[in-house]
């Protein structure tokens, strides 16, 4: 292909068949997913973890908190599984168009809450919501790199959702004290706008025509990577804690949105720290960055259990922040690279929903614990949970080399 030719025809914005794409073809328009990533992310992760806050406010208990958190989860969890079926099956870049469509209304549900019953349906539209985008934007992301480039282009990706990550909650819990909560979801919602129409763009660029004529979910690709399942288990019970309750937790113990919003602000900045160098992460090999990643997340949620005031909090928040920061681009990395042929939807989307299940059961633990025994022994029993990441990482190395 003429490089001149070829840009003169990306500017032209024509549908460019899979296979006829160059490596500077696919550098392009992982750079426009990149950007979506980012606004979307920003859009939907924001209330993931300051609708808890929110919900707080308006006087719910923390069991409440935790069963809104567990609902979330489960409904995530299905529909990381229904994301992978359709994409397996249809037309990839469109279907993830569509989800943003969904994503959007979902979003603008939030404007509208003004009591507990209300917030209890939120936060089930943004699992929805979630699910559809973490599923589609990771498996598109995996088809689109170029071979060489795959864990750069996994850690860029990761780097665009953790930056939402960081400028979500720590502009949102401003927003929230300054404005109030429904001009945060508004603004949101333009954000969401602003990825739908980025995804618009990328639509008319790009075909990833699926290799399947039927819907169905490939579970001979996901029993391939089993132990790579099996590792994130004890990792996604403790994340459950730090989307879905942690932050109810904090505005119990007196912070405002705004400090709450900057502490999971700086978490995600040293998570995103790690995503940046994901190669040199995953150049760790997987016994020696599960066993650091297991040990931090551990020391982490041992720390909130004892934390009362911001400056509590803050050490706590950066080790998980480090934690994230190593664990999740090795097992991106290793279940990526280890996915059949024409699977990747499926093996991305049981991915996300390993988190999800696994995450539905932390929040409802945790508000369950703190009716009847102190908060900290439900945040210390998580931490020694954290630490089987390192016996079933041992055999993801063993399978890694066999």
């Amino acid at each position: 292909m003429n490089p001149a030719a070829s840009r003169r025809k990306f500017i032209q914005f024509p549908t460019i068949a899979f296979s006829a794409m160059s490596s500077e073809d696919r550098r392009g328009l992982l750079r426009l997913l990149y950007t979506s990533v980012f606004l979307v992310a920003t859009a939907i992760g924001t209330p993931m973890m300051l609708a808890a806050v929110q919900a707080e406010n308006l006087g719910a208990t923390l069991l409440e908190i935790g069963l809104m958190g567990t609902a979330a989860a489960a409904v995530y969890t299905v529909m990381t599984l229904v994301a992978g079926a359709l994409l397996d099956r249809f037309e990839k870049v469109r279907l993830y168009l569509a989800f943003n469509v969904i994503s959007t209304a979902c979003l603008a549900y939030f404007i509208f809450v003004t009591d507990v019953q209300q917030m209890f349906i939120a936060r089930i539209l943004i699992g929805v919501a979630g699910g559809a985008f973490w599923a589609a934007a990771g498996a598109i992301t995996a088809d689109l790199a170029p071979p060489e480039l795959l864990t750069h282009a996994i850690g860029r990706y990761n780097l665009s959702w953790i930056l939402g990550f960081v400028i979500g909650p720590l502009a949102g819990g401003w927003i929230a004290d300054s404005y109030g909560y429904a001009t945060l979801w508004a603004m949101l919602t333009i954000f969401m706008l602003a990825g739908l129409a980025v995804n618009a763009v990328m639509a008319k660029r790009i075909r990833l025509d699926s290799s399947s004529d039927v819907i169905k979910f490939d579970f001979s690709a996901v029993g391939s990577l089993k132990w790579a399942y099996i590792t994130m288990i004890p990792y996604a019970l403790g994340l459950g804690i730090y989307f879905y309750i942690l932050p109810g937790y904090m505005a119990e113990r007196g912070l405002s949105a705004t400090i709450i919003g900057l502490l999971l602000a700086l978490n995600s900045a040293v998570k995103g720290i790690g995503f940046f160098y994901s190669e040199r992460v995953v150049a760790l090999g997987v016994k020696r960055g599960m066993l650091a990643g297991s040990v931090t997340l551990a020391l982490s949620l041992i720390g909130v259990a004892y934390a009362s005031s911001a400056l509590d909090f803050l050490l706590p928040m950066l080790l998980f922040g480090i934690g994230n920061g190593v664990i999740e681009p090795i097992i991106a990395s290793y279940i990526a690279r280890g996915s059949p042929h024409g699977s990747l939807g499926a093996t991305m989307s049981f991915y996300e929903c390993i988190y999800g299940a696994f995450t539905c059961v932390s929040p409802i633990l945790a508000g369950y614990v703190s009716q009847t025994y102190p908060v900290a022994s439900t945040y210390v029993g998580l931490g020694l949970v954290t630490l089987l990441i390192i016996p079933a990482s041992a055999r993801l190395r063993k399978q890694d080399e066999s």
